[in-house]
């Protein structure tokens, strides 16, 4: 567990998401002596530490903690290349706005060239923040940028990166800081075009307009002074000038100062108050950022990792609402086409021994796909229903309220546990003796493809729900 220390908090949850993403649950972690190193990392059996614990061997065995390190170097490499470019845009974008003036400054044209865009795309992030999103369209816009960081792994080291990201929604903070750094580096160029152009070169300041009167000038200046005035920056000793003409050498030195000053104020230091609020954000948001335990891949690992006295079974009381589900005889006629549904199954876990046609074997992995998959079964209203759940996870009281509800939506209900992995054998009987409890027939919960293959037989002779349950569903 040499790992542990270097890679926790945020780092390590994103190392654990990286290899869900890999999906590599290799059987010489099965071991004894392997399981027993992790929990003895985790005294107190945490899920979420365990499931970390269990990520930080499996990615010092597999080196993927040095491709974070050098992935994390690269991107590193990257935002300091764009600021670097960022800080030449705006030193060559000022210094150019500068000579086109052939010497006479417009001082409200060249404030709106350097902050108008800044105050723009400054405005549009503040309002980004408060419209509601999952983060999908900034999940793809930052995938798409990570993926540029080519090395071993860098292309699963992203995405869950991002997937880890999006769950915890820290893809605005993290989005945020990189274009405060970006943005601070550009302003950061105009600052010093400025300060080397006025340096060097003899420059008169006007406030010229074609359409607007002069007070409305007056007010621009006044407005602009407020903030460095309430820094101590006085503007007491400028006097507007409409052509540049008639001002002496103070004049010019003092508008020039008042240029840079405000460009500071009101260019610089919001980008940094607003990457230091982001850079707040992301730290109080990574400190209580979570894996999710209910995708199969974690339920197998904690099936793993948990010991089998607290990993197997519900121990917490059920409320009553829960406790009174129950199989039950479906109503009305089934004329469907039978179906299968791989229940929150990982993708590694075929199920290729099926004999229905691709369009008849779906797949549920969430919440959502729950319901959907709900509303498609009262649909479709299938004869009869097969349902694959994973024996080695954890059967809670969601899943057996959701396949109680299934069971209702087809003539006949059967649901065929997978495999169970070295170790978990225990898991599948409390698995039968739950669905057993349930009301569910015993014949209905099969454990072998060829009971799959002859339940899945066309019947010679009608046989209902009710017949083959014997009055017990």
């Amino acid at each position: 567990m040499g790992s542990e220390t270097k890679r926790s908090g945020f780092a390590g949850l994103w190392l654990a998401e990286t290899l869900r993403v890999i999906n590599s649950v290799n059987a010489d972690w099965l071991n004894q002596k392997a399981v027993s190193q992790v929990r003895a990392a985790t005294p107190d059996n945490a899920p979420q530490t365990l499931a970390v614990n269990w990520s930080l061997s499996v990615a010092e065995r597999d080196g993927l903690v040095q491709d974070q390190l050098r992935w994390q170097r690269r991107a590193v490499l990257f935002l300091m290349i764009g600021m670097l470019l960022s800080l030449l845009a705006g030193f060559t974008g000022a210094i150019t706005m500068l000579d086109s003036q052939q010497g006479v400054v417009n001082i409200p044209w060249s404030l709106s060239a350097i902050l108008g865009i800044h105050f723009l795309m400054l405005l549009i992030w503040i309002i980004s923040l408060f419209i509601r999103s999952d983060g999908a369209w900034s999940g793809r816009l930052l995938l798409s940028l990570l993926a540029r960081l080519r090395g071993h792994h860098g292309a699963e080291l992203a995405q869950g990166f991002v997937t880890l990201s999006q769950r915890n929604k820290l893809m605005p903070w993290w989005l945020g800081s990189v274009s405060q750094l970006v943005w601070l580096a550009g302003l950061l160029g105009s600052v010093l075009a400025l300060l080397t152009a006025f340096s060097f070169q003899y420059y008169s300041f006007s406030w010229e307009t074609t359409l607007l009167p002069g007070s409305v000038l007056q007010w621009l200046q006044e407005s602009l002074s407020w903030l460095p005035q309430m820094l101590g920056v006085s503007s007491d000793t400028l006097t507007l000038a409409d052509n540049g003409t008639g001002l002496a050498d103070e004049e010019r030195r003092a508008w020039a100062s008042w240029m840079i000053v405000v460009v500071v104020m009101y260019g610089l230091l919001p980008r940094l108050l607003a990457f230091v609020i982001c850079l707040l954000a992301l730290t109080l948001r990574a400190r209580f950022a979570k894996l999710d335990l209910s995708h199969p891949y974690w339920q197998r690992v904690l099936g793993i990792c948990l010991p089998t006295a607290t990993g197997g079974r519900i121990t917490d009381p059920a409320p009553d609402a829960l406790v009174s589900a129950r199989f039950t005889q479906p109503e009305g006629v089934f004329d469907g086409p039978d179906a299968a549904i791989r229940f929150e199954l990982d993708a590694s876990q075929t199920s290729e021994e099926l004999r229905l046609s691709a369009g008849q074997i779906r797949e549920v992995d969430t919440r959502v796909e729950r319901e959907e998959e709900l509303h498609w079964l009262k649909a479709t209203r299938p004869k009869k229903l097969l349902i694959l759940c994973e024996s080695g996870n954890s059967p809670d009281r969601g899943t057996l309220r959701w396949l109680t509800r299934a069971g209702e939506c087809a003539g006949k209900l059967g649901i065929f546990l997978m495999p169970p992995q070295t170790g978990q054998q225990d898991r599948q009987v409390i698995w039968r003796q739950l669905l057993t409890e349930a009301e569910l027939p015993e014949e209905r919960v099969m454990t072998d493809w060829n009971q799959v293959r002859q339940w899945l037989q066309p019947e010679s002779g009608s046989s209902s729900w009710q017949e083959e349950s014997q009055g017990n569903v």
